[in-house]
């Protein structure tokens, strides 16, 4: 059966969609935990890692298309020693 695919990239405001449609429509995504030595599987993994949201839909048989949206990153806080935490880190 001939994979032939298609990457399409969007932007809306701060957030990036990529959406990769492929002919392969018989299942929808599902994540899950592959083996050591699985030579497959870790698709989702790669894209859950950055993305804010991801998911699946079907199309016209047999297509399907995977989508996964990226927002601008937010600072992780800091703790400044006070018991505050402070989204920019404090000099010493």
């Amino acid at each position: 059966m001939d994979r032939a695919g298609r990457r399409r990239d969007l932007h809306a405001a701060d957030t990036l969609r990529i959406e990769v449609t492929d002919t392969r429509g018989d299942r929808l995504p599902c994540p899950r935990e592959p083996g050591w030595d699985a030579e497959s599987g870790r698709g989702l993994l790669l894209v859950e890692a950055p993305a804010d949201r991801w998911g699946g839909s079907e199309g016209r048989f047999p297509r399907k298309t995977v989508w996964a949206e990226v927002g601008p990153e937010t600072p992780e806080p800091v703790s400044s020693g006070s018991g505050v935490a402070s989204a920019i880190p404090q000099g010493t």
